[in-house]
């Protein structure tokens, strides 16, 4: 019986810990993370110290640091938006709160990273994802299609090398950045992003075209499908987007027919009788 409920407990912990991450740029209460898995708050409280040894908000702001951490050494993003983007109050929280965790504040950090030349060790509580994320990688890079993965906030957290290349950046160039940071066509930034509200209002897949311009001056059109992805409560927590270039398509559906006609033999005309 005991050991039932240790393995419930630790399901409901998974559970938290994993709808942390999805909200990991946002600020969820303790009401929301022991509703996740249908706890009171005191028995939630109760059951996540037990298990983790931390309470719910001290683990997701352990969390959320390493987050910043991953930001700071994988993006060209500065200390201020990290911090905006990760919503602490203003810049000092930030920095004092991540030199609680860490010891060092983070433009130390992102120095030291620098200065040593090699990337830093992943949190332990990411271990386990390591094996499951690199075969996500490699299944995303192999897609000659645009793949890219938008949090609700119209955050990139994810993208694939099609991406990469047809935007002239690096990954860590993409990832933090929203729509119209990485658009400079306001109008177009913002016709992407109405066509993300309409797939979260819709909460089911949405297939649409859009134009889109390429830094190097051209454009081009895409055929995208974009698919809302849930938390345990069935809540749309951001969407997944594929994007397939048409443009040759559609300027070569036109010249076959145009060809086809040309080449079809006319009938004799018949004379006509007296």
């Amino acid at each position: 019986m005991e050991q039932r409920m240790d393995a419930l407990n630790q399901t409901y912990v998974e559970k938290t810990i994993q709808y942390m991450s999805y909200h990991i740029y946002e600020n969820p209460t303790l009401a929301e993370f022991a509703g996740e898995v249908n706890l009171c708050k005191c028995h939630f409280l109760r059951v996540f110290k037990t298990t983790t040894g931390f309470s719910p908000m001290n683990y997701f702001m352990k969390l959320k640091i390493n987050k910043a951490a991953e930001l700071l050494t994988t993006t060209n993003l500065s200390v201020g938006e990290i911090a905006k983007r990760l919503q602490f109050s203003n810049d000092s929280h930030f920095n004092r709160t991540f030199k609680k965790h860490k010891e060092i504040n983070p433009s130390g950090f992102r120095r030291k990273y620098l200065q040593s030349g090699r990337m830093m060790a992943l949190p332990e509580e990411h271990n386990q994802f390591e094996l499951s994320y690199s075969m996500l990688r490699a299944v995303l890079d192999a897609s000659p299609d645009l793949i890219f993965i938008k949090d609700v906030n119209d955050i990139h957290i994810e993208c694939n090398i099609a991406f990469c290349r047809v935007m002239g950046l690096e990954r860590s160039q993409i990832v933090g950045k929203t729509t119209g940071e990485l658009f400079s066509t306001k109008a177009e930034a913002m016709f992407f992003q109405r066509n993300d509200q309409a797939v979260f209002k819709a909460k089911v897949p949405r297939r649409n075209r859009e134009w889109m311009s390429l830094p190097d001056g051209t454009r081009k059109e895409y055929e995208v499908l974009k698919s809302p992805y849930f938390d345990g409560q069935g809540n749309a927590i951001g969407l997944i987007g594929i994007s397939r270039d048409i443009t040759d398509i559609l300027e070569w559906e036109p010249r076959q027919r145009r060809a086809a006609a040309k080449s079809t033999p006319r009938a004799p005309r018949r004379a006509s009788g007296r």
